[in-house]
């Protein structure tokens, strides 16, 4: 028998690996000493265009006016400690609504022995702008930002710097922890519990950052959920475990307002008519199921599961030691990151079998 690997979280990882394409925005962060001064800046480029950083902040410009970006992952002030800035990107955008594709970028800065920003924000899904350098100068924390919002790549832009020293002197560094997210079972039917847990399997960081930027942090997952079974495409399969084939309704979309797949089977094993479909999958999408069930369909989807929402779950089967397993997962995992695993019957009902939740 062959045994195929079914790799769980698929949107999360293909969207970790970054592909190159027209016109992907990179984010970057980068340091520079100049004596007992340090300034972190951020900026944008597209796919593989080298960055560009402003000038200093206006309030500072004298200070750093012959300071050069050697490595832009740390520099070292005139007493000796090290400046570590690293940068993330939770690819956490999607491919529609508002601010489709913008990312959630983030931060840490240490400053010697300290950490001053564990985990701060920089660029947000609310807004498409980076307004924000900071400067420790002369034993003083600064935050500096634009006052309309522009890019900090832009040349001549006038900025605003309030005292932020009160997050000096920052929490002593630890052992660094991991920064990516694994994978971790909240939940299991007791006699699948060892099952449940061999699923979870370690994975190879694949990520490479743009231009071998060193200040990048990764943020795939250190592990991921591997099920060892045959993913089905067939159109005729068992999909109520009642051992019988039957051939399922396969509702699926990639929109706005319909991300997700879901499975029908008809009123007493008839054969519907395209109308009798297209209602009970509106009835499905509109979040009124249950008046398509009430109607006799058998209706396999996200609002039978810990995700609640049919709209945006995909239902993806496979064939595990003689059973049909639907794998459960939200159309972004970078925004909703739970996977589940459920075992269908032949009432309509779905079973959680094994419940995780990425930690972050």
């Amino acid at each position: 028998m062959r045994v195929w690997v079914f790799v769980f979280m698929s949107a999360l990882l293909a969207a970790q690996a970054a592909p190159a394409r027209a016109d992907w925005p990179w984010h970057y962060g980068a340091v520079v000493c100049a004596g007992d001064a340090a300034l972190v800046r951020f900026t944008r480029a597209y796919n593989e265009e080298e960055p560009e950083f402003a000038g200093p902040p206006e309030p500072f410009a004298r200070t750093f006016a012959r300071a050069r970006l050697n490595d832009p992952s740390q520099c070292r002030l005139r007493d000796g400690r090290l400046v570590t800035p690293r940068h993330a990107n939770d690819r956490d955008g999607r491919p529609y609504g508002m601010n489709g594709g913008v990312d959630t970028e983030w931060f840490t800065l240490t400053i010697g022995d300290r950490v001053i920003y564990p985990h701060e924000v920089f660029l947000s899904r609310t807004a498409d702008r980076i307004d924000l350098a900071i400067v420790y100068a002369r034993g003083r924390l600064s935050e500096c930002r634009t006052r309309e919002g522009e890019f900090l790549n832009e040349r001549d832009i006038p900025v605003q710097c309030v005292d932020a020293s009160a997050r000096l002197p920052g929490a002593i560094v630890t052992a660094a922890p991991d920064p990516r997210p694994h994978m971790r079972l909240v939940r299991a039917v007791t006699t699948y519990r060892a099952i449940c847990e061999s699923f979870i399997q370690s994975r190879v960081v694949t990520f490479q950052p743009p231009n071998g930027w060193p200040a990048f942090l990764s943020t795939e997952p250190r592990d991921r959920i591997e099920i060892s079974g045959v993913p089905i495409e067939e159109p005729t399969f068992d999909l109520d475990n009642d051992g019988r084939s039957e051939t399922p309704i396969r509702i699926t979309g990639e929109s706005g307002y319909f991300d997700g797949q879901f499975w029908m089977l008809p009123p007493n094993g008839a054969a519907p008519t395209q109308q009798q479909i297209n209602e009970a999958e509106g009835l499905v999408i509109d979040g009124r199921a249950s008046e398509a069930r009430a109607a006799g369909w058998r209706i396999y989807s996200g609002d039978q599961t810990a995700l609640t929402e049919p709209r945006y779950t995909w239902l993806q089967p496979i064939s595990f030691d003689g059973e049909t397993l639907l794998t459960a997962e939200w159309a972004s995992q970078a925004i909703v990151s739970r996977s589940l695993v459920l075992r269908p019957t032949p009432n309509g009902a779905l079973e959680e079998v094994c419940a995780y939740e990425l930690d972050r």
